[in-house]
């Protein structure tokens, strides 16, 4: 296991609770739009001095890893996700199995899971992706979730898409990148030729590893900083999106209405 980085620091269950209950992980500290806006935006690589990225290669790496992640996770139990694969044309799906899985959590780590090489899927792993109490976010979170599934048999529960949080807040759901630049201030290189580079080298590059790393923790940037909208985002709200695909139609209504209630709240307000 590589330490790239190094820093200081059945369905899934529903929460059922009123809807005017404040969403838990709430971030008092972060700006909201209109109130802060940096007169330049900040490259995303810069968050990797904040961050331990670890690459995972073999079965006891990754157990050990994901050790290290799920005790992290016992005081803010919500990770950012991603998944990488080989493109490919030979076949109907267009892609190959699942090379790099990204898991990324607030306390500045990072794990790298290349199963495309590791031998076994350690169980700790198998217990943190179906624990439906671990909220995993990130854009596509859902399909990444069903092709796990399908590559190795991999149960994922109580996945989010960002765009749907956007969406609830007033903010326009996008991109990764876009909404990363929009919204936190941070450009996200999304070069297509790393995107869409082979995820089973036998040796990443610098820049593929950047790359996963980055949609991870971008992931989780975003989730903290839709969850300081406290008067958008219940545990209600919420809830009613888990393990969904995003719809764009729907999340396009949502954000409209939700400008339409901020618009209608500041005339009453004056």
């Amino acid at each position: 296991m590589s330490s790239i980085g190094k820093g200081d620091d059945d369905l899934s269950t529903k929460i059922q609770c009123d809807s005017q209950t404040p969403f838990k992980y709430t971030n008092p500290y972060c700006h909201r739009p209109n109130e802060y806006r940096p007169e330049t935006i900040t490259p995303a690589q810069n968050l990797l001095a904040d961050h331990t990225v670890l690459l995972v290669n073999t079965y006891k790496e990754c157990r050990e890893a994901v050790i290290e992640l799920n005790s992290q996770l016992k005081e803010y139990d919500v990770l950012g996700i991603d998944a990488e694969w080989k493109i490919t044309w030979r076949k109907k799906s267009g892609r190959k199995p699942v090379a790099l899985l990204q898991l990324a959590s607030q306390y500045g780590l990072c794990i790298l899971i290349r199963l495309c090489i590791i031998e076994r899927i350690p169980a700790e792993l198998d217990e943190i992706l179906a624990n439906p109490k671990i909220l995993k976010v990130g854009i596509e979170s859902r399909s990444d979730g069903v092709f796990l599934n399908k590559d190795y048999q991999m149960r994922v529960w109580s996945t989010l898409d960002l765009r749907y949080m956007a969406a609830m807040c007033g903010l326009r759901p996008g991109g990764l990148a876009a909404m990363a630049k929009d919204h936190l201030f941070y450009e996200l290189s999304k070069n297509k030729r790393v995107q869409c580079s082979n995820w089973e080298l036998e040796i990443l590059s610098q820049r593929q590893i950047e790359y996963a790393a980055l949609d991870a923790i971008i992931g989780y940037k975003l989730f903290l900083y839709y969850s300081s909208f406290q008067h958008c985002i219940t545990y209600y709200t919420i809830s009613c999106f888990y393990d969904k695909h995003f719809s764009h139609p729907k999340g396009m209504i949502m954000y409209e209405k939700s400008l339409s209630d901020q618009k209608t709240e500041q005339k009453q307000n004056e």
